[in-house]
């Protein structure tokens, strides 16, 4: 790719950085959205920051492929941001919806206690058990256990898919570590409804290959393992890093199979130094690969996707 043309798409993406408007409002009906929703430990970032850093670490991907610069608009990219919610001042509101895990705050508290065991025995495996327990949970538990948390959380996305959804724009979710469970939650038919629904949900650094989670977001009383794949998920694509401790692969071990909704479960290298890291996932082109594959053939109309989607291939 010529320098001019790595600018043009930086240029892009940084776009969508500074833009004013939410969800792609000025984007024709049919043409597909990229969501990004971050993972934990983003309270008091920027959203600016936030998505400069996954914007620019997606285009480091995408420029891999060699598919060119023509094809990505700044409306086709949008970020969900959650971190102000988990910041001590901000005032939580009232849910626009009906709880519905009441066995959070009742006796399934203990699935938080076993997540937390979860993670305390690989951590004790790789000698890192206080960096997990002090680094790791203290927003994932509060996620779990405080419903105000949960569902202003879960309110955030499940605003932007339907606000994209009321467009005609088919979503392409793309969720880290703590957002790939927040995504599991709102997916669930039985919170918000058929209507949420993404074409693709690529999970990167994710806990679904957790039987544990998967039971306390899929709000099952008796654990049925393996669960049918929430009706909001028409393909889900499970990418893991390959030294990512706390994020398991042996998703497909969870889920049903399913012909008609595929389920792909990859290893890649991330960033030696810091293999949980959405940096790591977004730069490499395996998930470059996955985003880009799925956007392309979810256009309407076949004919309204550009030309550089021809040459598009689906992860392998």
């Amino acid at each position: 790719m010529s320098l001019r043309r790595g600018r043009s798409l930086l240029l892009c993406f940084l776009a969508v950085v500074s833009a004013s408007t939410l969800h792609g409002q000025s984007a024709p009906a049919g043409r597909p959205l990229i969501l990004f929703i971050h993972g934990r430990d983003q309270a008091f970032q920027t959203t600016a920051s936030l998505r400069r850093t996954w914007s620019e670490s997606f285009l480091d991907g995408v420029n891999k492929l060699n598919l060119g610069s023509d094809f990505l608009a700044d409306t086709d990219v949008d970020f969900v941001n959650y971190q102000d919610i988990y910041e001590p001042s901000y005032e939580r509101r009232a849910c626009n919806f009906t709880e519905t895990l009441a066995g959070i705050e009742s006796d399934r508290i203990i699935q938080k206690e076993r997540f937390l065991t979860w993670l305390s025995s690989v951590g004790a495996r790789l000698g890192m058990t206080s960096v997990i327990m002090t680094n790791f949970l203290a927003d994932t538990r509060l996620y779990f256990s405080e419903k105000l948390v949960r569902c202003n959380t879960d309110d955030r996305l499940a605003d932007a898919i339907a606000n994209a959804t009321m467009k005609n724009r088919p979503v392409i979710l793309v969720a880290h570590s703590l957002g790939t469970q927040i995504a599991y939650r709102v997916l669930t038919k039985s919170i918000y409804g058929s209507e949420v629904k993404v074409t693709r949900f690529v999970a990167l650094g994710s806990q679904l290959g957790a039987p544990d989670i998967v039971e306390t977001l899929s709000m099952q009383t008796i654990r049925t393992t393996p669960y049918p794949l929430p009706d909001g998920i028409l393909s889900l694509v499970n990418i893991r890093g390959k030294f990512d401790f706390v994020a398991p692969l042996l998703l497909a071990t969870n889920f049903k199979v399913d012909p008609t909704r595929p389920l792909v479960d990859r290893e890649i290298e991330t960033k030696p130094d810091e293999p949980h890291s959405i940096v790591g996932y977004l730069k490499h082109p395996q998930t470059a690969r996955a985003i880009i594959f799925a956007w392309c053939r979810a256009f309407a109309v076949a004919q309204d996707a550009p030309p550089s989607c021809l040459a598009a291939r689906d992860i392998r």
